[in-house]
């Protein structure tokens, strides 16, 4: 009777078991039932085993192994990148010519933003909207989405009073996310930031390393949630919501993190009516501020672009993009690759004083003294070559050729 009542235990449990196994297994088939089902553009599946691992690897932003001549995403070296009509190249204007810019700056009432006070910026229009303070001069119906609260209003606000440029940026001057050859200075990169180039392409993202978030970040469809990505498993929802008449694509990429310039025409490429869908969207979606936030961060580029993929050259975009040129990819890579070099030097001599409590004995003061010779060398060298860099893109061909631009004599940057 013993033996019998355990066994009956042992199938009921067994049975609990594969019921939930079962549950599990048939949600997750039946939500990759219900993406298949939905117009895309390429299936899940399809996009996973036509890629290697090593794009499957997350590249730091100072990992050498993270390179500009590294092997672009599919699709991206079109000879017309610029996706359906109308998103065409803009007509940068006649060599000397002013273009009307707005900065604008999505910020809390603690966040500080003296440096765009800076007179190198007299001529760009300050448009700082504060997220909390409804008595602000300029402000968002709701304090939600992070940055993109401000951006669609600004837009919606502004539509029919566009500058030439709108530079869109959060409240930091300095961040990690910010261009590295720029000294990671947001109030450099609206100086050097090239309107002719931002005119061309219509939108340009602010950042020029691809990680993290190209070429292979966002998986719409996954299932399965990453610490890192904690939006992805919402994006073919998103999608639905926000592109109801479009594909879900496989993949969605860009350079993070939800900073970029834009034209007006290309701003206007999109209708009135459609920014303001988008934001009472992000205004009802019961997703949370961050994660609707986050969910945008990869949607920016098929709003300007058309294009789910966006991960421009880096060498290029710093050269056409903002007049940092080396001489060809290679040496680009190798200023990084030195920077790498020096940052292994700064954890080794942490870990040797850490270890020493700050007492150098005769065995262990010369390898420190070596490790901070070769930081101080290190550190020259990446000067030098960074301001030859800023050099050479004081000449408009050399920009031109970094893009595979035609250049005339007299043409402009």
């Amino acid at each position: 009777m013993l033996l019998i009542k355990r066994g009956v235990l042992f199938i009921g449990i067994a049975g609990f078991l594969l019921t939930l196994r079962y549950m599990h297994t048939a949600s997750e088939s039946q939500w990759q039932s219900i993406i298949q089902e939905m117009p895309q553009a390429v299936g899940l599946e399809d996009w996973l085993t036509e890629h290697s691992d090593e794009d499957n690897e997350t590249y730091y932003y100072e990992n050498p192994r993270f390179k500009s001549s590294r092997k672009r995403p599919q699709g991206a070296d079109k000879s017309d990148p610029y996706g359906t009509e109308g998103f065409k190249p803009g007509q940068a204007k006649v060599p000397g010519s002013d273009y009307t810019r707005s900065l604008v700056i999505a910020k809390t009432k603690e966040e500080d933003v003296e440096w765009i006070q800076d007179e190198s910026l007299s001529s760009v229009r300050q448009m700082v909207y504060v997220v909390d303070d409804a008595n602000a001069e300029l402000t968002v119906p709701k304090n939600k989405g992070h940055e993109v609260m401000v951006y669609l209003t600004y837009i919606i606000d502004h539509y029919d009073d566009l500058p030439d440029i709108s530079i869109f940026m959060h409240a930091h001057q300095y961040a990690w996310h910010d261009n590295d050859l720029l000294n990671n200075d947001g109030l450099e990169m609206v100086k050097r930031l090239s309107s002719e180039r931002v005119t061309r392409e219509g939108y340009m993202n602010l950042r020029c390393h691809w990680e993290p978030g190209c070429p292979n970040w966002m998986h719409p469809g996954t299932v399965v949630e990453d610490l890192n990505k904690e939006e992805e498993t919402v994006m073919a929802q998103a999608w639905a919501e926000l592109f109801p008449e479009r594909p879900i694509p496989a993949l969605l990429s860009q350079p993070c993190c939800a900073q970029f310039a834009l034209s007006r025409e290309r701003i206007r490429v999109r209708g009135l009516q459609q920014y303001k869908f988008w934001r009472e969207w992000l205004l009802r979606t019961p997703m949370t501020d961050k994660i609707s936030g986050r969910v945008w961060e990869y949607l920016w580029q098929v709003v300007f672009t058309d294009r789910a993929v966006d991960c421009p050259n880096q060498w290029t975009c710093y050269c056409d993009g903002y007049g940092v040129c080396f001489g060809n990819e290679k040496e680009f890579d190798y200023w990084f690759e030195m920077r790498w070099q020096r940052h292994e030097l700064v954890d080794e001599l942490a870990t040797w004083k850490d270890r020493l409590g700050g007492e150098f004995d005769g065995s262990t003061l010369p390898r420190i003294e070596e490790i901070e010779s070769e930081m101080s060398r290190l550190d020259a060298m990446m000067e030098d070559a960074r301001m030859s860099a800023i050099e050479r893109g004081t000449n408009p061909s050399f920009r031109a050729f970094s893009a595979g631009r035609k250049w005339e004599p007299g043409d402009g940057y």
